[in-house]
């Protein structure tokens, strides 16, 4: 191989190089972007668990003030 090929074969190297890097960070930033996602959909969920047992207790102790109201127990 003569100076000339090899500077052709690294210059194509390095092409790819850049290119394996570029497709890194652009992976990368859209993991960051899925893992906000993900966090923002955990906090959502834990806010309507707690809405959700909340409105149980609320309903459920409503129905014990009836009950006792209505026994006198």
């Amino acid at each position: 191989m003569t100076l000339n090929d090899l500077q052709r074969e690294l210059k194509v190297l390095r092409k790819r190089v850049d290119q394996n890097e570029d497709k890194l960070e652009q992976t990368a930033e859209k993991l960051e972007d899925l893992s906000d996602v993900v966090a923002e959909d955990r906090v959502k969920n834990i806010y309507t668990f707690a809405d959700q047992s909340e409105r149980q207790d609320f309903q459920s102790n409503l129905s014990k003030s009836h009950c006792v109201l209505i026994t006198g127990e």
